[in-house]
């Protein structure tokens, strides 16, 4: 983050907030075990049974848990690092200045929200098949960049990996 204040500029890091830090522990934790230690069969099992499917959701014993444990799972090292990093660097900011509910209701807002729209569409077969399942924590994480860019749409942020400053929001 770059902070700015009067000429000077500022790079820091955001602090590892305690809401945030949970997050990114649960998300690391599943999916480091499930990596190192989980074979291709459990892997299969976790992906069907707690990622979103959404046919399991009208099917007997209707997972509505999927709802919200699809986003945490990842589908690969790239997927999980690009979530936890972006959760890291924008969600504390939220959690700083809104506090650990209020971000944990935006988070999860997201995550349900992202689940909704998954399966109207894969039932429409617009994003594809409903027995196909959908992980990750990116539901959750595009609530939190849109908000960013309302709420705190004049910071600025240096555009990874090149060191250009852009402001959050265009508008």
């Amino acid at each position: 983050m770059i902070r700015s204040t009067g000429r000077e500029m500022t790079l820091s890091f955001p602090p590892f907030t305690k809401a945030v830090s949970w997050l990114i522990g649960i998300n690391t934790a599943i999916f480091l075990g499930l990596s190192l230690f989980a074979s291709r069969a459990v892997i299969d099992w976790v992906d069907l049974n707690l990622g979103l499917v959404p046919a399991n959701l009208i099917r007997p014993p209707f997972e509505i848990w999927q709802v919200v444990t699809y986003s945490f799972i990842h589908g690969g090292l790239g997927h999980w690092f690009w979530n936890m990093l972006a959760i890291w660097m924008f969600g504390s900011t939220f959690e700083t200045s809104w506090g650990m509910r209020r971000f944990l209701e935006l988070f999860f807002t997201g995550v349900v929200g992202a689940a909704i729209t998954t399966i109207v569409l894969s039932f429409a077969h617009v994003l594809g098949d409903p027995n196909i399942p959908t992980v990750g924590a990116s539901g959750g994480l595009y609530a939190i960049l849109m908000a960013y860019g309302m709420v705190f749409g004049e910071n600025e942020i240096i555009l990874f990996p090149f060191p250009a400053l852009i402001k959050a929001s265009t508008s």
